[in-house]
């Protein structure tokens, strides 16, 4: 009982240090360290820092003369020392930053790894404190050996090696040493590389110091820095402002004799001179242009071409009177007045204004003729304009036409129709405007000139619903009806087979391409024009109905020139050339002997077809692989194809399009997302490939 009681009391006694305070041995690892950290609380360390602390502490400069052997070689017992330190209470004032990385590799060398991070077994486990630490024992023998040599009575390192070494203190150990190891050895090496590049530069600068003062010298004198920039950066900051002020001594010497032979002949140059001067004097040293002898020299130039400005000043002014053009008053300030600020000299100055004043006179003048020739050009243009229709009033009377459009809304594009002016004309085709105008005119010429209409006319036709689809809620009520079943029904009137095959052609372009026009108009509605697009569509159509049925009664049914406004208007239903006021067909036949620039010509029909499409945006100059698929029979192409890109919903896309031809030229564009919908080409496009225009170059 007895035995037992004291083994108690024993186990009592040992723990209780333990209990009271940290263990002396831990105290004094520690202390070892914080010895390089004066005045720094190791407890804020950064992660950095705590890193280089942790490594330390293992390392062989510290770790050994506690615990007598190195972290590779120490004892199982003292690790677990080390681990009970770590959980202690007690010395959490003692050790740096977290208890559990203080004690992290030894808790890892038994294998334990209680409460360690990810973080803290990356950084601080077993096998990369004891590598740090075999890292350390390395890089100490190397710096133990380099203050061995620098201390030596008789050191005279190479300065390379003392580089080298600088470098390595500042980058490749200054995360692994002490900050005081540091500062030793880089105060050690410093006092070595100083007194090197001391007595280099020395060397260097005696030489220049003797240097003749001529203009030759100055060279070696401003690239003496850069010429021997690998010792001067190492001088002592109060050496540096000694060599800096040797070399600035010796170029204001060099400037004294050269710049003062070079103003000589100042006294006797004239203006023209002058100027040749300044530019070539400043050219010469214009890497010492801040200099003292410099600027004043400057000023001196200046100063003497004032003079000469202010005696000719009389001649000047006449010049400056005389200027016609803002070139000329440009030449008179770049001789006279170049390189002289207005604060030279009052009189100087109000030359500078009264160049300003002419200079606006002469902008005046030229506004004025500026006006006064275009308002000649307009007068060419009207007389021009006025002699083309006197001509083409006496051809037209000539060939017995007489077209009225007297006080119609759409005076300009029924004449245009008339004269087979295609290209002014607003609209392609396959747009609604043109199909609401065949429209119109076929319908009541059948209704008002019946009697005019040929043999063969034809009946005309139109789209009935046969079956409808009704769908209703369960309350009966309906909810929707369309027409699922369409059939052709008559409708009493007749038309020229000639305007009833045009017209079906449109309505069926129009027809298949319901989507683009429907897509315009949701664009329309996007942007807040919706409404007034479509109240505008509504008057056009009824403003043209209109039209027609007035154009008809001044010109009546059986009118020849009525009868070239329907010819023109098939022509252009069909994408044909137009017939002129003479009768011939307008345009050139397409020139097939010359190499014709498909690539180019298919690019522009795209991009002109692309500004009404409703979502997509085509990439210009994507068009790739274009090809002709089919010829006629005077071997011009009849049909062709090739791919191009655009922007969608889905990004960058490559679509492929065929082109079709008619007569030489493109008729119609069929893309690869409606293959069966007709695009018409754009006519501009088409009359500018007829007159050669995309001729390969």
């Amino acid at each position: 009982m007895k035995a037992s009681f004291l083994v108690l009391l024993i186990v009592a006694f040992n723990a209780l240090p333990l209990a009271a305070q940290c263990p002396k041995k831990i105290v004094k690892w520690v202390e070892q360290v914080s010895l390089d950290y004066p005045g720094v609380d190791m407890n804020q360390a950064s992660a950095a820092e705590m890193k280089r602390i942790i490594y330390n502490l293992y390392s062989d400069k510290y770790f050994v003369p506690v615990f007598k052997k190195s972290i590779a070689e120490v004892s199982k017992k003292k690790l677990e020392y080390i681990v009970k330190a770590g959980y202690f209470g007690g010395c959490s004032s003692t050790i740096p930053g977290n208890l559990f990385e203080f004690s992290a590799p030894a808790e890892n060398a038994l294998g334990k790894n209680r409460n360690i991070s990810a973080n803290n077994m990356r950084d601080f486990s077993y096998e990369v404190v004891k590598a740090k630490a075999g890292e350390l024992r390395n890089i100490r023998k190397e710096t133990a050996a380099l203050e061995k040599k620098l201390k030596e009575e008789k050191a005279s390192p190479d300065f390379d090696f003392l580089v080298d070494w600088d470098r390595s203190l500042k980058s490749r150990y200054a995360h692994l040493l002490m900050p005081a190891e540091i500062t030793s050895l880089t105060r050690l090496v410093s006092q070595h590389t100083q007194k090197i590049a001391s007595d280099q530069i020395g060397f260097a600068l005696a030489k220049v110091s003797i240097l003749d003062n001529v203009y030759a010298s100055l060279n070696p004198l401003l690239s003496f820095v850069a010429d021997n920039g690998r010792y001067y950066s190492y001088l002592h900051e109060s050496d540096k402002k000694k060599v800096d002020e040797t070399i600035k001594n010796k170029t204001g010497q060099i400037l004294d004799a050269c710049v003062t032979a070079d103003m000589k002949p100042l006294p006797s140059m004239q203006i023209r001179e002058l100027n040749a001067f300044f530019e070539s004097f400043n050219n010469k040293y214009q890497r010492v242009f801040n200099a003292d002898q410099v600027r004043k020299a400057n000023q001196e130039i200046i100063a003497a071409k004032v003079a000469l400005v202010t005696k000719e000043k009389n001649e000047l002014l006449s010049k400056i009177q005389s200027a016609e053009t803002a070139a000329d008053l440009t030449q008179l300030e770049s001789f006279y007045l170049s390189h002289i600020q207005y604060s030279d000299n009052l009189e100087v100055s109000g030359l500078y204004q009264i160049m300003a004043d002419r200079q606006e006179e002469i902008r005046q003048e030229n506004i004025r003729r500026e006006i006064a020739r275009k308002e000649a050009i307009k007068r060419q243009q009207e007389q021009a304009e006025r002699d083309r229709l006197l001509a083409e009033a006496e051809a037209l009377k000539q060939l017995g036409f007489d077209f009225n459009t007297n006080g119609l809304q759409h005076s300009a594009l029924f004449l245009n129709i008339f004269k087979g002016n295609f290209v002014d004309i607003p609209f392609n085709r396959d747009d609604m405007n043109f199909g609401t105008l065949i429209s119109e005119y076929m319908y009541h010429y059948a209704r008002t000139c019946s009697s005019n209409l040929p043999d063969n006319r034809v009946q005309i036709y139109e789209d009935q619903c046969k079956t409808e689809s009704v769908t209703t809620n369960g309350f009966g009520v309906e909810v929707s009806r369309y027409c699922v079943d369409w059939v052709k029904v008559p409708t009493g009137l007749y038309a020229d087979p000639n305007v009833y095959q045009a017209y079906s052609l449109v309505q069926s372009i129009l027809d298949r391409d319901t989507f683009k026009h429907l897509g315009k108009m949701l664009t329309q509605m996007a942007s807040g024009d919706g409404i007034q697009a479509m109240t505008s569509m509504v008057g056009d159509a009824l403003s043209m109905k209109a039209d027609l049925a007035e154009l008809v009664r001044l010109n009546g049914c059986g009118n020849k020139a009525m009868k070239r406004f329907e010819e023109n208007l098939i022509r252009f239903a069909n994408n044909q050339a137009a017939l002129t006021i003479t009768g011939e067909v307008a345009g050139n036949e397409v020139d097939y002997n010359l190499p014709q620039n498909f690539k180019i010509l298919i690019e522009d029909l795209i991009f002109e077809n692309s500004k009404s499409w409703a979502m997509n945006k085509f990439i210009r100059n994507s068009v790739a692989g274009v090809s002709v698929t089919a010829r006629d029979s005077q071997n011009r192409p009849s049909n062709m194809s090739a791919s191009y890109q655009f922007e969608g919903l889905f990004g960058r896309q490559q679509y492929s399009v065929k082109i079709s031809f008619r007569d030489g030229v493109p008729d119609c564009l069929y893309f690869q997302d409606y293959p069966n919908t007709c695009r018409t080409a754009d006519r501009r496009i088409v009359a500018a490939f007829r007159e050669g225009k995309y001729i390969a170059r």
